[in-house]
């Protein structure tokens, strides 16, 4: 018996000093004005630079969501759009959903399947419209990426909409359609 409390106890403190360990490390990028800071390193040239700060952004979470939605909307640099699109993607806040969506019809298509793949990792209903309209988009990638989303959402209202994809020029988005309607069907 004691020895069991003695290795529970050590299960205890391991867990403690893990997390404190990520708290520590990830703590550190808390403030309005260090957030800023990785939104902007976004569009860094560096693409070791943008990776980084995307992955320190998903690690602050709920809190570098609004920023994230402005950089996201109004910010002019596509590499800053579309990193934000994938870290909110990665956060999975549904506060981010109606950017998101507004953002599958941005101007550049690298935004637009970015878009389309964070609504798959929200998995919000609410972006199946949004995404069904994706799915007529000229960049074959974001026709891709809308179908994975619909698939992962799971909802029934997408599979008729998926359908004429099993005829689309592009193999990958055939695919996409096919494990999409395989994936809502069950």
């Amino acid at each position: 018996m004691c020895k069991r409390n003695r290795s529970r106890s050590l299960l205890v403190k391991t867990f403690v000093i893990t997390a404190l360990y990520f708290f520590l490390c990830y703590s550190s990028v808390v403030g309005q004005a260090d957030i800023q800071q990785l939104i902007t390193e976004l569009g860094s040239k560096d693409q070791e630079q943008q990776l980084e700060a995307a992955r320190k952004l998903s690690t602050v979470g709920s809190q570098a969501v609004e920023p994230l939605i402005d950089a996201l909307v109004n910010n002019k640099n596509r590499d800053v759009r579309k990193n934000a699109a994938v870290v909110l993607g990665m956060i999975k806040d549904a506060r981010a959903l109606d950017a998101l969506v507004k953002c599958l019809k941005d101007r550049d298509g690298i935004v637009r399947w970015s878009s389309a793949w964070s609504l798959g990792e929200i998995g919000d209903v609410g972006a199946i419209d949004g995404l069904v309209d994706a799915l007529k988009d000229s960049y074959s990638t974001t026709r891709h990426r809308a179908a994975e989303a619909l698939g992962k959402i799971g909802s029934d209202r997408a599979i008729s909409h998926l359908f004429p994809l099993l005829r689309d020029s592009n193999k990958e988005v055939r695919d996409a359609a096919k494990a999409a309607i395989a994936k809502i069907k069950g």
